[in-house]
């Protein structure tokens, strides 16, 4: 009886300890269960997108955007960082951040709707190479500039000044207003026409109106050039009158009524 009731305490024995172990394994299942989702979740989040299709699309973006003689033009994206990683994306959208100048530097924003939105912002500089007029050497102000006075180089439009040349015939026999410097970008503000009235040389006065026009005999009281009101005396009245610099050298003057 007492063996019996040993083998009964030992079988009763084998079943808790088999139960226990049973439940033991039910909480491995069920603690691995979430933990195989999180290494499944893990391996989807690791498919980054690649920093070269993210550059990629911002350059097929900001050269689409560019005039058509400029579709050459050096675009350098700047970015992602190397630490910053973006899951893939189903499709990369990008869009200007702010106005944006088509050259020298701009923002662009891409981003991702689908399957996990997210966003991010890179800088963008667009260099074009473009021939300007600079100074062949130093020269000083009131300079009827020639050709040898001139060059030609290659810079990036974006650095030009406002108003650069970009041909020398531009600036063939145009007088510097300023002196410059030797490589110094010429500009259309820096010229202005050569002197083509000088004061007390004689000119013709040129009145027309309505079908009309009169023709006098005047003489320059300053100099000028091209498109500059001037001051003239008529050598037959004495009457002094003002009028415009034409191209020809005459000067016009307003119709009396």
């Amino acid at each position: 009886m007492a063996s019996a009731r040993y083998g009964f305490a030992t079988r009763h024995g084998h079943r808790h300890a088999l139960a226990r172990h049973l439940a033991g394994l039910a909480a491995l299942v069920l603690l691995a269960a979430p933990f195989g989702l999180g290494l499944a979740a893990a391996k989807q989040v690791t498919a980054w997108e690649s920093g070269d299709s993210i550059r990629q699309v911002v350059e097929q973006f900001v050269r689409g955007r560019l005039p058509e003689a400029s579709r050459d033009a050096r675009i350098t994206v700047q970015g992602p960082a190397a630490g910053l990683h973006f899951p893939r994306c189903a499709r990369l959208q990008a869009q200007n951040f702010g106005a944006a100048n088509p050259f020298g530097a701009q923002t662009v924003e891409v981003s991702c709707a689908a399957p996990q939105a997210w966003s991010l912002y890179l800088p963008v500089q667009v260099a074009m190479p473009q021939g300007a007029v600079v100074a062949a050497r130093a020269l000083s102000a009131g300079h009827v500039l020639a050709e040898a006075d001139l060059a030609v180089v290659q810079r990036d439009l974006a650095s030009l000044p406002a108003g650069a040349l970009t041909a020398p015939a531009a600036a063939v026999g145009q007088v510097l207003q300023y002196s410059v410097a030797a490589g110094q970008s010429i500009t259309q503000s820096m010229l202005a026409g050569p002197q083509l009235v000088h004061d007390g040389q004689s000119v013709s006065l040129v009145a027309q109106g309505q079908g009309v026009r009169l023709v006098a005999l005047g003489k320059a009281m300053e100099n000028g050039r091209q498109g500059q009101t001037i001051l003239a005396r008529n050598v037959q009245s004495g009457r002094v009158v003002s009028g415009v610099v034409d191209a020809s050298g005459q000067i016009l003057v307003a119709m009396q009524p």
